[in-house]
Parts: C-alpha cells; structure tokens; sequence
C-alpha cells in the first residue's frame, strides 16, 4: 500500500473547502516537497482546504471536473505551468470556479508573469 500524505483529508472533500490537487512530480518533486508546509499551514490558519495528489494529467482533470461539479468554487494547483493548464483546460466549461497556482514547478513562468512568490510555501 502506497503512503498517502494527504489521506487524512481525503474524507474532508466537501463543497466548502477550496481544493488543492498536487503534481507529485512537478519541479522534480518539489510539490511533494512543499506539501507538508502548506498542510501545517492549513491547519495553523484554519484555511478549510482539502489537499489530494494526483496520479496523471488525466486524473488531475477528472479530479478538477469532479471537484467543481460538486460545488467547490476554488481548486488550486501545486504544480507548474504544465499543471495548471492542465487545470485551466480542465475547468473550461465551470467559468465560476476560481483558478489558482501555488508555483512549484520547474520554470514557473506564469507564476514569474504575475509577480507570485517562487517559493509555494510562502
């Protein structure tokens, strides 16, 4: 059996929590790195999110499509410019659900474009 990191909010995915899927191999595992961080952030905040890791860029659109069909109104990606367009494809047909990125991939360029911090933990 494969050691979840995210397996104690798996039965937390309600339609009030903003959702944050994680590339694992984004940055070369940096997402997976940065992971902990932002849970322990989570949870020092109150911040009602559910983290899930995604298994392929497949998956991290039916998970982002089931999200927002079920209600979430943002679903962020731990990842990189590959992930989110992933995302941003993904939820093309849901215009209310909000979009967002927390930079940990390898070039990071949209993030570079916005001005948002490099470092997801910040």
């Amino acid at each position: 059996m494969q050691n979840n990191p995210c397996a104690d909010t798996a039965d937390r995915l309600s339609a009030k929590a903003d959702l944050i899927l994680v590339n694992p191999a984004a940055g070369g595992g940096h997402a997976m790195e940065a992971l902990p961080a932002l849970q322990t952030y989570a949870v020092r905040t109150g911040w009602n999110v559910v983290f899930r890791v995604t298994s392929s860029a497949q998956n991290l659109c039916e998970q982002a499509r089931a999200a927002a069909a079920a209600g979430h109104q943002r679903v962020l990606i731990l990842g990189g410019d590959g992930s989110f367009q992933d995302l941003a494809n993904a939820l093309i047909n849901f215009p209310k659900v909000v979009l967002g990125i927390l930079p940990a991939g390898c070039g990071n360029d949209l993030a570079n474009s916005l001005g948002l911090p490099q470092d997801p933990d910040r």
